[in-house]
Formats: structure tokens, C-alpha cells, sequence
């Protein structure tokens, strides 16, 4: 699988009203750090780091405020992804004729990461879901076709009332759910070369402005000149065959406001304290939050999105990140998690519970979903829950 990274890192925005973002306290002042967007796109890239890609391919603009910050960024990603076939370039590929030179000099792996974001991030604790979806993927190779790695409970929803129209239909893997996605050309998605072929190849966009997949045709000074290529001239709406995840791979650092899904089922990301400099320090289980660590609680009720005296995780051990493991320093665990077996299995209900009620997060626009009457429930359920007793 090769890494395919194409991004703009700027404070400037086209439309802050379809943002929404929710990040309540999660932020200095109420958080004792600050951060960017380069120190996001740096953590972002260090959750991908665990993967073993083919190629690393890296097209990264900085605009004028983070302009300066070029020989920080190559340090970082030389670092993180050393042993790996890293090519970093300070330019982001914006027309279709340099998105079809790259097919042609550097995509020589049937499965891409493609990604024009700076923000989504890979939390998972493991790669098994990772690598069972991609293995899927390869065997499509000739029909479009991708994973759907992040907006997880988005997608399950569209995997449950696809559309906003009826019900199915859908196809029942080991550890994914499948179907034919419509209108979608997001620029986050792990997608095979058929797909890459069918965006770039299929129509002849000229000179139109295309930084990504999903960006509405434009001339070149931004002046738009037609709607995405989701309505091909000669091929009519854009539709793909997509795997979801049934659990949950990356999360959008801000959330999901923009689909009004409950910052309380599944909220935004804050980078840890002491990440870059391979010192978080985490405390279980205490009722008393520290602002200078990673505060995980699985029986609160609330976040600390919400409530400053919420949790900010409410995972078990096992559920730490795949990327954080290198980084933390300490861990803080309250005894009595550990000595009180029935309280142990009530913090294993409580954070199975929070991670089904992430998965059957409704968003406004497609209503409320039916997962139960899914032959696929009973998997994510299995896949997403563990048991005190091991």
C-alpha cells in the first residue's frame, strides 16, 4: 500500500459556516497547549507511521504563515518514517495532467492511502481490521473501489439506510460491511488504482483547478467553473463499490459537527501532552483530571469535550492508540480498577457501551439508523467489545 498525502496547510478557510466544528474545551485556554495545523499534520502523520507502506509519498504547500516551518516538517517526517521510501515535496499537485504523471511515475502499488487532509487520524490499537480491508481491496482490482477509514459512524449509517432513501443493500464480510457508494469523491479514502483511474482518467477536466478529489472544477484563480467530478460529462454520476470498517480505524481531529453527530458519542481529538517529545503520561482511572496528561476513565459520563471534568478517553489499556505506545512515559493506573473484580467488569461494560454508542451515532441528515436488523450487527458488536476476564 503506498501513502499518498497531498495538502495545503493554510489558516485560511472558503467557508467557515459548513465547518460546524465542536471543540468545546478541549483547547488552550482550558488546555495548557496550542496547536496548529503543522503540529496536527505532524501528528496525523505519525499515527500513519506504524503502517508499513510501499512508498511514502508526501505533496505538502505551506502557506505564508507556516512557510517558515519546511525544515522542521522534513525533519519530522524523516524521523518518523525512516526505513520507509519516503519522497517529501514543499508543492501540493493542483492540475489533473500532474495527477495523471504521477499514476504514471510513482503508483506502482494496487491499493493507495489517498488523503488531501491534514486531520484525520489513525487510532486503532492494532493493523489486523487494516490489513483484512485491504486485502479486500486488492482482490477488486479491476472495479473501482475503497475503504472508508474515517467518518465512522457516518458511514455506518449510510451502510444501514444507504442514502437516505431505503435500506441496503449490502455485503457482509469477516470484519467489514460493503455496497456501492454514490456521489462520493472524498478525498480521504483508501482507494484502489481502478478508482484513481476513474477520477483522473476518465474525463478531461483541461486547465480546471483540482487539488483534490472532491474539489469543485475551478479556472485558475479559483473562480469556479462547474461542479465536482462527481457529475462526469461522459459517465454520469460518480458511484464506487466502498468497505467500511466495522470498527473504527481514524477519527477526524475536529469531529463531526458538520453531520450534527453528538460531540458526546463521538468526539473530536486533542494531540496529548508530551507527544513530540515522547512523554505522555496517562492517568486511569483517577476522578481528578490533569490538564498535564491523558485522562482515561471509562465509567464518566461525559467528556471532556463537554465537561471539563469529564474524561478525555474512556478506553481501557488495550485500547491505546498503536502510535502512542513508543511515546508515553508514564501510566498512572488507580489500584482500585485492578483490585475490585466487579468493578472491573463494570468499567469493561461501561467501555464497551461507549464504543457501540460511537457506532450508532445518528447523524441529522440520514435520520436514525437500524443496526439491529443488519446480519452484520452481531459482527461489529463481537469485533467492537472485550471482556474483563480476557
Amino acid at each position: 500500500m503506498i501513502l499518498l498525502v497531498n495538502v495545503l496547510l493554510t489558516d485560511e478557510r472558503i467557508n467557515d459556516d459548513i465547518l460546524k466544528q465542536q471543540r468545546g474545551f478541549l483547547d488552550w485556554p482550558f488546555r495548557p497547549y496550542s496547536y496548529d495545523k503543522v503540529d496536527i499534520f505532524k501528528y496525523t502523520l505519525a499515527s500513519y507511521s506504524v503502517i508499513p507502506f510501499s512508498k511514502v509519498l508526501i505533496n505538502c504547500s505551506l502557506d505564508g504563515n507556516y512557510s517558515h516551518r519546511k525544515e522542521e516538517l522534513k525533519n519530522f517526517l524523516e524521523k518518523e518514517f525512516a526505513g520507509q521510501n519516503l519522497k517529501l515535496k514543499f508543492d501540493r499537485i493542483e492540475y489533473q495532467k500532474d495527477w495523471q504523471k504521477l499514476y504514471d511515475e510513482e503508483l506502482d502499488d494496487d491499493v493507495i492511502w489517498f488523503s488531501c487532509n491534514h486531520d484525520h487520524i489513525f487510532m486503532d490499537y492494532n493493523l489486523d481490521i487494516l490489513n483484512d480491508g485491504t486485502k479486500l481491496l486488492s482482490q477488486a482490482i479491476d472495479s473501482p473501489a475503497s475503504i472508508y477509514p474515517s467518518h465512522w459512524p457516518e458511514l455506518l449509517n449510510k451502510a444501514s439506510y444507504i442514502h437516505n432513501e431505503k435500506p441496503g443493500p449490502t455485503d457482509v464480510y469477516d470484519k467489514y460491511v460493503g455496497f456501492h457508494l454514490m456521489n462520493n469523491n472524498d478525498s480521504f479514502q483508501i482507494i484502489n488504482k481502478a478508482l484513481y483511474r476513474k477520477w483522473w482518467f476518465d474525463e478531461d477536466y483541461g486547465d480546471a483547478y483540482l487539488p483534490r478529489s472532491d474539489y469543485r472544477l475551478a479556472d485558475k484563480n479559483g473562480t469556479p467553473i462547474g461542479y465536482d467530478i462527481r457529475q462526469g460529462r461522459k459517465t454520469g454520476m460518480l458511484h464506487h463499490y466502498c468497505f467500511v470498517p466495522l470498527r473504527e480505524l481514524c477519527r477526524h481531529y475536529d469531529g463531526y459537527g458538520h453531520v450534527e453527530i453528538n460531540p458526546n458519542l463521538c468526539p473530536a481529538l486533542s494531540i496529548p501532552p508530551g507527544f513530540f517529545d515522547n512523554n505522555i503520561k496517562i492517568k486511569y482511572g483517577y476522578r481528578d483530571n490533569h490538564t498535564d496528561c491523558v485522562n482515561i476513565k471509562p465509567t464518566e459520563k461525559y467528556y471532556s469535550i463537554l465537561d471539563k471534568n469529564g474524561t478525555d478517553y474512556k478506553w481501557i489499556m488495550s485500547d491505546i492508540p498503536l502510535f502512542w505506545r513508543d511515546r508515553i512515559s508514564d501510566i498512572d493506573e488507580n489500584d482500585t480498577y485492578e483490585l475490585d473484580t466487579a468493578y472491573r467488569e463494570y468499567i469493561y461494560e461501561c467501555r464497551n457501551e461507549s464504543v457501540l454508542e460511537t457506532a450508532h451515532a445518528s447523524m441529522v441528515i440520514h435520520g436514525h439508523q437500524h443496526h439491529e436488523s443488519y446480519t452484520w450487527y452481531d459482527k461489529l458488536t463481537k469485533i467492537n467489545t472485550k471482556d474483563a476476564h480476557g
